[in-house]
């Protein structure tokens, strides 16, 4: 183990950090009493007075009580702790979709206003302009309240450095080697901006909000739509790498017979499309002879047992199932998670895809196979829970410092991934 990382967990204010993030999580959740989060936490009592009190004393918390009248006449009064909501607000933006989505949220992470700006092929400064013009416009707006903005989550496509959010590649954004976005909404907002690759913040998402179980500690999360993308979470934590690009699917030089042969990736929608074309080269039906074809069309033909589109998303089914069952060989999983679009083809490409994972294997996996719960937003919320995250880790480490009168060890950095 590393020096510095084994300084972190031995470390008595880091693990005070560690104990305040799983009871802000809880309290985030819904107003909670110290009696269900010891039961929660297995943390004692005197730990969680210590834990609560700071909390209400830094205003991150608020007490109120609940009547809990079990006999009329014999009510008796139950503290329970919530956020406090009024220490300001977070925006999460999105920009991984042809329509750019972004909100303002809560410290317990209930958006209060979205917008979106839509059919963005490239990203350009007057995209950002634009967005920053209608969040400045929801913050003004009722529901915020006057609340100031504490922190931006921004979900990106392309590879960038984690440390300078320069771009490495991002076909995408138009000039993206000058274009660094983490720096512009900073400049604009005066606030801490995170970004982080959206695939990793979608898998966050599922992780807090959807089908992703709470008890979950090793997931691959997968994004199969017109191109694919994958994320990796282990023990907790998304893992992202030396550099920041774990997951990212190959993207090969076609420089002889094995290279060109070779996928390396999820078979995709434009996949789908291609062997569509390749199929029906004999058909006479005047819908194959189409340039583009539309995802909802597709899905349509496919509903009704079309041969050809049968024959294309069946390919799929196996090629995925294949690069599945290769990613549960290798990490030994609890979940596989799948998003995207592929699932527009509905139950019977999921069960489809299953079957052939059943058959091709000879390993007797254990690993679940489940899909996105959140209608495509995993993204986004996964932004608006690490937007408030980083913030609250941020406040925890002043709170140890000011409680110790001394550093906190690196302990942000090695927090700042924890998802579960």
């Amino acid at each position: 183990m590393k020096k510095e990382k084994a300084a972190i967990l031995k470390s008595p204010s880091n693990i005070r950090i560690a104990n305040q993030i799983v009871v802000m999580d809880y309290i985030r959740e819904r107003p909670i009493s110290c009696i269900e989060l010891s039961k929660k936490t297995s943390l004692s009592n005197p730990a969680l007075k210590l834990i609560t009190e700071e909390l209400l004393e830094e205003k991150l918390i608020v007490p109120y009580v609940n009547i809990n009248n079990g006999k009329k006449g014999r009510g008796r009064q139950r503290v329970l702790y919530t956020v406090d909501n009024d220490i300001g607000v977070f925006a999460a933006i999105d920009l991984s979709g042809r329509d750019m989505v972004f909100c303002i949220s809560d410290a317990s992470n209930q958006i209060l206003i979205r917008d979106t700006v839509k059919h963005v092929i490239y990203i350009d400064e007057d995209v950002l302009k634009e967005i920053s013009r209608k969040l400045k416009n929801m913050l003004l707006s009722d529901v915020v309240n006057n609340r100031p903005l504490l922190g931006i989550c921004i979900s990106s496509p392309g590879k960038f450095d984690k440390l300078t959010h320069d771009f490495i590649s991002a076909p995408r954004v138009k000039d993206c080697r000058t274009l660094n976005i983490q720096k512009y909404f900073e400049n604009e907002f005066h606030v801490q901006c995170e970004m982080f690759n959206d695939i990793n913040l979608g898998l966050a998402g599922e992780a807090r909000f959807g089908s992703i179980p709470k008890d979950a500690k090793n997931v691959f999360f997968v994004f199969i739509d017109i191109t694919s993308g994958s994320s990796l979470m282990f023990n907790g934590d998304l893992y992202t790498g030396s550099n920041g690009f774990a997951g990212e699917m190959a993207n090969i030089n076609e420089v002889d017979d094995c290279s060109r042969n070779y996928l390396g990736r999820f078979f995709t929608i434009t996949d789908i499309y291609a062997e569509i074309h390749e199929f029906s080269k004999d058909s006479n039906d005047p819908f194959f002879k189409q340039d583009v074809f539309q995802l909802n069309d597709v899905v349509e033909r496919y509903k009704q047992n079309d041969p050809i589109v049968s024959k294309a998303v069946d390919k799929s089914a196996r090629v995925n199932a294949l690069q599945l069952l290769y990613i549960a060989n290798l990490l030994d999983l609890d979940y596989i998670c799948i998003d995207g679009r592929i699932l527009d083809f509905g139950k019977e490409y999921f069960e489809t895809l299953l079957r052939y994972f059943r058959l091709y294997d000879k390993n007797f996996n254990t690993v679940q196979i489940i899909t996105s719960s959140l209608n495509h937003d995993s993204n986004l919320l996964g932004a608006v829970y690490q937007a408030s995250s980083k913030y609250l880790l941020s406040r925890f480490a002043e709170m140890a410092k000011k409680r110790t009168n001394s550093e906190n060890y690196g302990a942000i950095s090695y927090f700042a991934n924890r998802v579960q």
